[in-house]
C-alpha cells in the first residue's frame, strides 16, 4: 500500500503548522501576479447586468479620446489635433458591431514611412477611460491605399489572446468584406482596421496594439490601447480560495475583500455547486443598515475527508459586487463576476525546489521531479530539493537517498558518479536550522555521450505515513 492509500485509510486527525501553510502558500501561487484568487477569476461573463427592474444597471460608458500626442509605429508622424473622421470607438460586448469609422477628411492626412498608406492624423492611438474590467473595448482606424497599385496584406492579429485585430475592405459606409493576409486591397480603396480589447482578469495600467503589416512596408503599423482598468474587488491574500492542504488534516483559509470601484458594497457569491467538503462563506464588517460594507472577510475550508488532488482543481462560482448607490436617487450598480475556488493536496512530508517563473521571479513547486534540461559535453549542473514536513514531524539521524537501478542515456551506460546525491546541511546561508536540502548533481563528461537521460533516487525519510519519497530526474545530455 503506497502512502496515499495508507492516508486515506487513516485519516490522522492532525493540525497544519503555520509554517507549512506558509510555504505551501508560496510553492501554490508564489508564481501568480495581481490581486485575483487565481484562474479567470472575476470577469467571466465580460459584462454588467442590464436588468434595471432588478436594481441592476450598466455603469456609465466611458470616453475614449483620439489622440495622446504623438501617433506610434513610423517616426515620419507627428501628433495634431483629432480629426472629426477617420476613427471609430465604443464600449460593447462580443459581437456587437461597431459603426464603420466616417470618411477620410480631405486633406491633412498623414501617409505612413513607406508612403503606401494614408489615415487621419492620430487614428491609430486611442486611449480608453472610465473601463471596469470585463469591459470590451473596441475601436477602428480607416486606411486608404495610396502606393498605386493594389496592396497585398500579410498580417493582420493583435499582440496577445486579449487583443484582436480584424480588416475589413469598406464601400462608402459599409464593409464589404473581412481582409485577410493574403488579400489584396485594391488601388485607391479605403479600409478599415477594427481592434478588440478584452478586459476579462485584466486590470491595471495597459498598453497593447493590434498589428498590421503588407507588402512593401517600412514597419508593420501597430494600433495603440492605452487604458487603466479598474478592478471589481480586490482579495487579499490573492489566492486564498485555492487552498493547499495536507492529505487528511482539515484546512480553513481567510480572504479580505474590498472593491476599488465602491466605498460600500454588498457580496453575494452561490455556493452551490461545491461539494460537501468544500464549504465558502463571507460575511460583512460593520454592514449598515442596507447590508452594504468597506470590506467583506471570507472563510474557505476544505474538510478532512476531501478526496485526493495532487494536482490544482477548481470550481467556478458566480459572485456579484453591488457598489452602493451614489445618491438618493442613483441606482446600485451590480457587477456579476465569476471566482475560481479549489484545493490540492500533499503529503505530509514532501520534497519542493525553487525555479525560476515566466516573470522572473523565483517560485516553488514539487522537488518529485527534477528536469536539467540540456546539458553539453563537459557541463555540470546542480538542483538542490528541500525536505518539508507539513505536520511537524522531525526527522531522526541521516536519511538514506540510493539511486535506483543503472542510468542510461539511449542504451549507453552514464559513467559512474556523474550522477550524485548529498544533504546539505543548513547554516546562516543556506536555509533555517533544521531544513533538510538534498542537492543533485549531474555531469556531462563524455561528449561522445547524448540523449535522453532518467534516473530516479529512493530518499528513505522514515515518516510514520511515508517510509520512502522519490525523486526522478532527466536531462538531455549532447
Amino acid at each position: 500500500m503506497n502512502a496515499r492509500a495508507r492516508l486515506r485509510a487513516r485519516r490522522p486527525a492532525r493540525v497544519l503548522a503555520p509554517a507549512a501553510l506558509a510555504v505551501l502558500a508560496l510553492a501554490l501561487g508564489a508564481s501568480c501576479d495581481g490581486d485575483r484568487a487565481g484562474g479567470p477569476g472575476p470577469g467571466g461573463d465580460g459584462g454588467r447586468s442590464a436588468a434595471a427592474a432588478d436594481g441592476v444597471v450598466p455603469s456609465a460608458n466611458f470616453d475614449l479620446e483620439k489622440v495622446l500626442g504623438r501617433s506610434v509605429g513610423d517616426t515620419r508622424e507627428v501628433g495634431g489635433p483629432a480629426p472629426d473622421g477617420g476613427a471609430a470607438f465604443g464600449v460593447d460586448g462580443l459581437g456587437v458591431a461597431l459603426p464603420v469609422p466616417p470618411p477620410l477628411p480631405v486633406r491633412d492626412l498623414v501617409r505612413t514611412a513607406d508612403g503606401l498608406l494614408a489615415h487621419a492624423r492620430g487614428a491609430r492611438l486611442h486611449r480608453a477611460q472610465g473601463v471596469v474590467e470585463g469591459d470590451q473595448v473596441q475601436f477602428s482606424a480607416r486606411l486608404r491605399n495610396v502606393s498605386g497599385e493594389p496592396l497585398r496584406l500579410t498580417r493582420i492579429e493583435g499582440e496577445c489572446k486579449c487583443i484582436d485585430a480584424r480588416g475589413y475592405l469598406l464601400d462608402g459606409d459599409a464593409r464589404a468584406r473581412e481582409l485577410w493576409p493574403g488579400d489584396e486591397v485594391p488601388t485607391d480603396a479605403e479600409f478599415e482596421v477594427l481592434v478588440h480589447l478584452d478586459t476579462t482578469d485584466r486590470t491595471g495600467e495597459l498598453q497593447l496594439e493590434g498589428i498590421l503589416d503588407y507588402r512593401g512596408a517600412a514597419a508593420p503599423l501597430k494600433f495603440g490601447v492605452l487604458t487603466d482598468v479598474a478592478a471589481v474587488y480586490r482579495f487579499r491574500p490573492p489566492h486564498a480560495l485555492q487552498a493547499g492542504v495536507v492529505l487528511g488534516q482539515p484546512h480553513e483559509s481567510r480572504v479580505h475583500v474590498t472593491s476599488p470601484l465602491a466605498e460600500r458594497f454588498r457580496l453575494e457569491v452561490d455556493t452551490a455547486s461545491l461539494p460537501r467538503h468544500l464549504s465558502l462563506v463571507f460575511r460583512p464588517l460593520e454592514p449598515d443598515a442596507d447590508g452594504y460594507a468597506a470590506a467583506w472577510v471570507g472563510t474557505f475550508r476544505v474538510a478532512a475527508d476531501a478526496p485526493d488532488q495532487a494536482l490544482l482543481r477548481t470550481r467556478e462560482l458566480p459572485i456579484s459586487i453591488t457598489a452602493a448607490p451614489s445618491g438618493p436617487e442613483a441606482p446600485p450598480v451590480t457587477y456579476p463576476r465569476t471566482i475560481e475556488v479549489g484545493y490540492r493536496t500533499s503529503l505530509p512530508v514532501e520534497f519542493v525546489q525553487s525555479i525560476e517563473g515566466p516573470n522572473g521571479r523565483p517560485r516553488l513547486v514539487s522537488g518529485s521531479a527534477v528536469a536539467f534540461g540540456v546539458l553539453e559535453a563537459g557541463d555540470t549542473a546542480e538542483r538542490v530539493v528541500t525536505l518539508v514536513a507539513h505536520d511537524g514531524w522531525v526527522p531522526q539521524g541521516a536519511i538514506e537517498v540510493e539511486l535506483r537501478d543503472v542510468v542510461r542515456v539511449s542504451r549507453e551506460r552514464l559513467p559512474e558518479g556523474a550522477l550524485t546525491a548529498a544533504w546539505v546541511e543548513p547554516n546562516a546561508e543556506n536555509g533555517a536550522a533544521g531544513a533538510h536540502r538534498l542537492r543533485i548533481r549531474l555531469t556531462n563528461a563524455d561528449d561522445e555521450l547524448a540523449g535522453p537521460m532518467n534516473a530516479q533516487f529512493v530518499v528513505r525519510v522514515g515518516h510514520p505515513d511515508v517510509p520512502e519519497l522519490f525523486v526522478n530526474v532527466s536531462a538531455l545530455l549532447r
